[in-house]
């Protein structure tokens, strides 16, 4: 995860990847690295806040996903949710740092905020986890890239997803091949965090599902087994 700060904070690249298995701390990840561009985008003498378009499939889902993990004690209140939970704020000493955006690409009226300028972009789960339907589409991402006009010091998108299919376009984006030039991948593996023992629970808890945990307990792109299998080798 301190690999993935580094390179979004003070890396060449313009969009950087963070992938890994569930519980490797991707979420929070996110927040960290936008309040260090937010620092150095006021050292470098741009004005705060810092402001940064943050893509999810749903508002739904960056409430309740993204908007609990800022609530959590470690940040000590910094972040706070505002507009009906549809704005993200880090506060420290009366200052705000970064004012984050939420956009729930699935919905086309919020899907209008993506053409909000903004100095950065973060992007939570562009594949799902349990469907191949669902996410965010690689259109509305690059509709979002193309938001960052405001002046900073480096424009940089930052996304965080689960591992999916292969034929995926995160996938083609950052891995295939190495990845498209300006596109930096950083895996964060489970034990950057987990316990051995938390790691075999999490194994254990998607035992009936190979291809669940070979993409959330391993953290391996993988395509997903729909139905039973009925042509053995075909």
């Amino acid at each position: 995860a301190s690999a993935f700060m580094a390179e979004v904070v003070a890396g060449s690249s313009r969009e950087v990847l963070a992938d890994g298995q569930r519980g490797s701390g991707k979420t929070q990840a996110t927040p960290a690295a936008l309040a260090i561009l937010a620092e150095l985008h006021a050292r470098a003498g741009f004005p705060l806040p810092l402001r940064a378009l943050w893509l999810h499939d749903s508002l739904t889902n960056a409430a309740i996903k993204t908007g609990a993990s800022l609530e959590q004690p470690l940040w000590g209140g910094l972040w706070k949710l505002r507009d009906d939970k549809k704005e993200a704020v880090l506060t420290v000493a009366g200052v705000e740092l970064v004012v984050g955006l939420f956009v729930g690409t699935t919905d086309e009226v919020s899907a209008e905020r993506l053409r909000a300028e903004s100095h950065v972009l973060a992007a939570e789960e562009l594949v799902p986890s349990l469907t191949e339907f669902g996410g965010i589409a690689e259109r509305k991402y690059e509709l979002g890239l193309s938001s960052m006009r405001l002046p900073t010091r480096r424009h940089v998108a930052v996304s965080t997803t689960n591992p999916g299919d292969v034929e995926c376009w995160p996938y083609q984006r950052w891995i295939e091949g190495g990845g498209r030039p300006g596109c930096v991948r950083c895996p964060i593996p489970a034990t950057d965090r987990l316990t051995p023992e938390d790691v075999a629970a999490l194994r254990a808890s998607f035992r009936d599902s190979p291809d669940l945990e070979k993409r959330l307990a391993l953290g391996e792109w993988a395509a997903l087994v729909v139905g039973e299998a009925v042509a053995i080798g075909f």
